[in-house]
């Protein structure tokens, strides 16, 4: 009864704002090139008692961390069948491109096949020790053929291009122009039997441990993402 007596304390001062809020949100690698920093100021501007703890990663690493209740939610890709115990609720959709280095043999292209890429080597971006998880799926459920190489940081990943055939894949999350790190290189959209790829985004989290300004947030984020 204590215990029960101290949790409705507890969310009576997070409802009153009397103690500090935290929200704690996972986002995949490269979505801070979408609209995710306006709906953040939006939300802080909104919110300011609340404070945002960002978390970017990779799939697993997030994913987990959403498992383990160590954030509150995720905007991330869909890998795996949905689990009832969590909300996962459709964002947007990015369409698939590909980046390579200006003496690539593709650089001149306007848009490339699936099957054109097969005899150059995809370069993934992974956490050491989630490689396979990695290949496996862009293999297994994204149809690539190409062998894989990978970076371990976007720094890496940008340098690998300029000296190799690789190619990098990824969801053009933005009209702006490429991000500096990135201006060096060539991008053109992956194209299957002649039609965009493109790659849906959710918003993920546990329905049993929800946030108190998870709807508000989800308002803000279908605003800017459609």
């Amino acid at each position: 009864m204590l215990e029960d007596y101290n949790g409705l304390v507890a969310d009576t001062q997070v409802l009153t704002g009397t103690q500090p809020v935290s929200m704690r949100i996972g986002l995949l690698w490269g979505m801070t090139e979408s609209v995710l920093p306006q709906i953040l100021a939006e939300f802080k501007e909104r919110f300011p008692s609340v404070q945002l703890e960002i978390m970017v990663g990779s799939h697993e690493e997030i994913g987990t961390a959403l498992r383990q209740q160590k954030l509150d939610m995720t905007i991330s890709d869909q890998r795996k069948a949905f689990s009832g115990n969590y909300a996962n609720i459709c964002l947007t959709s990015f369409p698939l491109y590909i980046r390579v280095g200006h003496t690539h043999p593709l650089s001149q292209s306007k848009s490339v096949q699936m099957k054109d890429l097969q005899v150059y080597p995809a370069l993934l971006l992974a956490v050491k020790g989630q490689e396979k998880i990695e290949s496996d799926y862009y293999r297994d459920n994204l149809g690539f053929q190409s062998e894989f190489n990978f970076a371990y940081s976007p720094e890496e990943a940008a340098l690998q291009l300029m000296v190799s055939t690789a190619y990098f894949t990824f969801e053009k999350m933005t009209t702006k122009a490429t991000s500096n790190l990135y201006c060096e290189y060539c991008e053109f959209p992956l194209l299957q039997n002649q039609q965009p790829i493109e790659r849906d985004y959710f918003l993920f989290y546990h329905l049993e441990h929800a946030h108190p300004y998870t709807e508000d947030f989800l308002e803000i984020a279908k605003r800017y993402f459609r």
